[in-house]
């Protein structure tokens, strides 16, 4: 049986906080996948951007990434628990409504490109009663492990 923390690794990318945030970088070398997980507990109607940005080294050479990525949300998670697949895109701008939120970012770290090898999630101000919060997971990691190698380098 394969078990989340032998292979996969799950990353605090941004720590709850309220108004938006940047998430720390990650080097994605060891992974087959990552997956971008934000929520959102919405207590105002601004509708702030979430973006992914990657880069050739712990915040070398970054950019916003240019592939668009599979994306998922949930626009109100207190009334059900249903990720709905969304248009493919660079970015998500959350909806005006105010409830709790969770959208997820599928990134190949194939195909960020030549030399990107980082990224990490950016979520833009929008108001002090938005808190945000965000995790990478990456999988099918090169090193299974109890004690996986950090991502956070």
């Amino acid at each position: 049986m394969n078990h989340l923390v032998e292979g996969a690794k799950l990353v605090q990318a941004i720590a709850p906080v309220a108004n938006g945030a940047n998430g720390d970088y990650i080097k994605l070398c060891n992974a087959a996948m990552c997956f971008v997980i934000v929520n959102m507990a919405q207590g105002n109607g601004a509708q702030p951007a979430i973006t992914i940005e990657k880069a050739t080294g712990d915040g070398a050479g970054n950019v916003p990434i240019t592939v668009a990525v599979p994306i998922w949300a949930n626009l109100d998670c207190s009334a059900s628990d249903t990720l709905v697949k969304r248009t493919a895109a660079v970015a998500y701008t959350l909806d005006a409504g105010v409830h709790p939120k969770q959208v997820i970012f599928q990134i190949d770290p194939a195909e960020l490109g030549e030399g990107f090898g980082w990224l990490r999630v950016m979520v833009a101000a929008s108001n002090a009663a938005n808190i945000v919060s965000a995790e990478y997971l990456l999988t099918d990691t090169r090193y299974k492990s109890s004690t996986p190698p950090s991502a956070i380098v």
